[in-house]
């Protein structure tokens, strides 16, 4: 293959690495989501609720938080928009996505929309693409009660298995 079409092929790994883990947050399936964070993994990311402060967590922390944040009653849809993604290194790139979300909780019935800001670093390991280091920006996040009216039908989330579990 010449380096063109190389290069190619590895941008498009990673996108699909970015693509799978929006789908498997969704979805709760934390064993997949682990098996895409690198050795030494750190996450830097702010809150909603603190959009101002910057917090670092390890592979552990990271997925303790995903956990904590996506319990089985919260419907949460991710999709990844705008790649713009280099090639650093034979084995190592750096990418920035735009993040646009929604989510809603089926005990509080409260939903929330918005957007965010990935700036990822990845890693080629055992000849695969992993997230290095997550770096995570709210850019707005709106909450607000779901309609009186509104059904909630269909719900994967609430049927996770135990094992899907960090």
């Amino acid at each position: 293959m010449n380096e063109s079409l190389t290069e190619l092929y590895e941008l498009e790994a990673i996108r699909q690495l970015k693509y799978r883990y929006a789908r498997c947050v969704d979805l709760r399936d934390y064993k997949a989501i682990e098996g895409m964070l690198a050795e030494g993994f750190t996450w830097l990311f702010s809150t909603p609720e603190a959009p101002e402060k910057i917090e670092t967590r390890d592979r552990t922390g990271y997925l303790k938080i995903m956990y904590d944040r996506f319990p089985p009653e919260v419907i949460a849809q991710h999709h990844m928009h705008h790649p713009e993604i280099a090639l650093t290194g034979a084995a190592s790139a750096e990418g920035t996505w735009y993040l646009e979300y929604s989510s809603a909780n089926t005990k509080t019935r409260q939903s929330a929309r918005g957007t965010s800001l990935y700036h990822d670093l990845y890693v080629k390991e055992g000849g695969a693409w992993k997230f290095k280091q997550m770096r995570y920006r709210v850019v707005f996040r709106i909450e607000e009660p779901l309609r009186p009216e509104a059904k909630i039908v269909v719900h994967y989330a609430a049927t996770v298995h135990p094992d899907r579990a960090p």
